[in-house]
């Protein structure tokens, strides 16, 4: 079918369930039925996509095409404010490339509309969902919104004022996952309005009244910080495996907004370090397995179980990972409380997202591999660990089954010899591994075992396997890796 057979021939054609878009190679003339034929813009393929189908983004900027969608919320009139994409109930958005290269970029309002915060009828959004749709991958960023307040002085519809980065349907099946959202603008809750976010970075968004980042959403394994709004969030779904910043500023850029705002969520398993604003004996933030931050603001009724301490215990790095040993959220997460389905095991960067046996309270995991080296050996590095490996009181590793791999150290030469030193307690069995080929077996015979291994090529791969027996209560200990240097001679 040509671009000139027009709009109603396409419409009957037959598709796949499977659309692509591609902001730098496509052209909103093709069919977007494959990634050869992609179509330019977001918005010349959603109006086609239906319950069912996939839309495919490949990296790039989607910052042309509008649309203008039937009110989600409301029946009547429908909204005046458009957005890039309008994503239909059902359908699914994924970017198929990294999130930090694959943008959704709103619009402000044009200088003849637009009031001091470029926000105004004909400003651009990011993205509008349907019921039981899911967008997946984007930064989604420059979304705006219309004004609060209309010409007659009257409060504007939610359709118009309200998501500039995200307008939804459904706050449990309209769900946005995997995704950045930073520097939107509306007149009311920039980042989402009444949509589930999981595994987002939810930064420097600007609500102009109330709830800068989101209200009537829910929130899994996110981070949210350093919005601007009277405060940051008005939550009343859930607030699961987060970390709230103490990063909260007013629209005059004083930090004294409160980063959560009651509505009786549901907050566990999160770290929340600004201030909290409770109203009311029925509308109160109540914690269940929560770090807060001293003189937050909470109840101590309301956190029964919570931990609250000052900010020299909950030490982070500048990704908000919490620091070993200076960090009271470290393996402290009660899985049980946690939304089935929602907290997967990797945390909002796609890392892993459970590690030393335990999960960590809040956004991002403690990264473990590093002490596990050293517990071993400094002949070691180590990449990857089954959730289930920990560090004993002992400074060893323990393996109640599952894997920890990555590489042997050496230094000079074709070859390297190393001594593994282990102990068996279970009734299972340890494999050694290099690459493919398996280096050795240890069971629980022979108590501590230590034996030599010659690795014969790079790039020393390694990788310690145990697979447990039947009723298996122990599991295998790595008492530590060295590098052989010398000659191994075999007497008979």
């Amino acid at each position: 079918v040509s671009a000139e057979t027009g709009a109603g021939t396409l419409v009957n054609a037959v598709y796949g369930t499977n659309w692509y878009v591609n902001a730098t190679s496509g052209d909103d003339g093709d069919m977007g039925s494959t990634a050869a034929t992609a179509r330019r813009t977001l918005a010349a393929v959603a109006q086609y996509a239906k319950s069912g189908d996939t839309i495919h983004a490949a990296e790039g900027e989607y910052s042309e095409g509008e649309m203008l969608h039937t009110s989600v919320l409301y029946d009547g009139d429908a909204p005046t404010v458009k957005s890039r994409v309008v994503v239909k109930s059902g359908v699914t958005l994924v970017a198929d490339g990294d999130v930090e290269d694959t943008f959704i970029v709103g619009a402000p309002a044009t200088v003849e509309d637009r009031n001091q915060y470029n926000n105004g009828s004909n400003a651009v959004r990011c993205v509008v969902l349907g019921s039981n749709t899911r967008i997946k991958g984007f930064t989604l960023t420059g979304g705006h919104t219309g004004s609060l307040l209309q010409e007659d002085g009257t409060s504007a519809r939610i359709d118009d004022c309200a998501g500039a980065a995200v307008l939804a349907a459904n706050s449990s099946s309209s769900k946005v996952e995997d995704c950045i959202i930073t520097n939107n603008v509306a007149g009311l809750c920039a980042a989402g309005y009444h949509c589930s976010f999981n595994r987002c970075l939810i930064v420097n968004n600007k609500g102009i009244s109330r709830a800068a980042a989101g209200r009537l959403c829910s929130y899994y394994r996110s981070i949210i910080d350093g919005n601007y709004g009277v405060n940051q969030l008005e939550v009343y779904g859930a607030i699961d495996s987060c970390t709230v910043g103490s990063n909260s500023w007013n629209m005059a850029g004083s930090p004294n907004a409160a980063v959560l705002y009651n509505g009786s969520p549901m907050i566990v398993n999160s770290i929340i370090l600004g201030r909290v604003y409770n109203t009311g004996s029925t509308s109160r933030i109540r914690g269940t397995n929560c770090v807060f931050r001293a003189g937050c603001g909470i109840a101590a009724e309301d956190a029964e179980g919570c931990i609250i301490t000052n900010y020299a215990a909950i030490a982070f790095d500048e990704g908000y990972r919490p620091k070993l040993g200076a960090n009271v959220a470290i393996d402290m997460a009660d899985e049980t409380l946690s939304a089935a389905g929602k907290i997967e095991d990797r945390d909002v960067y796609g890392r892993q997202g459970l590690m030393n046996g335990a999960r960590d309270i809040g956004a991002v995991e403690a990264d473990w591999r590093g002490v596990y080296a050293a517990d071993i050996g400094r002949t070691c590095t180590v990449d990857e660990v089954s959730p289930e490996v920990r560090e004993t009181d002992g400074k060893t590793v323990f393996l109640p089954s599952g894997t920890i791999s990555g590489t042997f150290g050496r230094v000079g030469g074709s070859a390297m010899t190393c001594m593994v030193k282990v102990r068996v307690t279970g009734n299972g069995t340890l494999t050694v591994y290099s690459g493919d080929d398996v280096l050795g077996t240890f069971t629980a015979e022979d108590g501590v075992q230590e034996q030599l291994f010659k690795v014969a090529s790079a790039p020393w791969r390694y990788m310690f396997a145990y697979e447990p027996g039947e009723n298996d209560d122990g599991g295998a200990e790595l008492l530590g890796v060295s590098r052989y240097a010398g000659t191994v001679f075999s007497i008979r």
